[in-house]
């Protein structure tokens, strides 16, 4: 069995917007009035702070392969010296 972290690059992503819409799916059967989960115009979520990660330096986008299959991704930031994964997804590996 082989893992890869891939830091995920410009031309990643689409990808992993993808893969946050289907994350995101699967997250809003768990919403409650709390949550800012909605559709907009055009039958997407919108993914609050996604292009951050292409833009602050303390955010880093990850792709998760499994024996080279595409099958999830890792958003990860550093704020104030600590590290926060800020959303993960697996598909189907474990």
């Amino acid at each position: 069995m082989e893992y890869d972290l891939i830091l995920a690059n410009e031309s990643d992503k689409s990808v992993l917007f993808n893969l946050m819409q289907l994350y995101t799916y699967e997250l809003s059967k768990y919403s409650d009035e709390t949550a800012e989960i909605e559709l907009n115009e055009h039958g997407l979520y919108n993914i609050k702070y996604f292009d951050y990660f292409w833009i602050e330096k303390d955010r880093f986008p990850f792709i998760l392969k499994y024996e080279n299959e595409l099958v999830g991704f890792v958003l990860v930031r550093f704020n104030e010296d600590i590290w926060i994964i800020a959303s993960l997804s697996f598909n189907n590996i474990f």
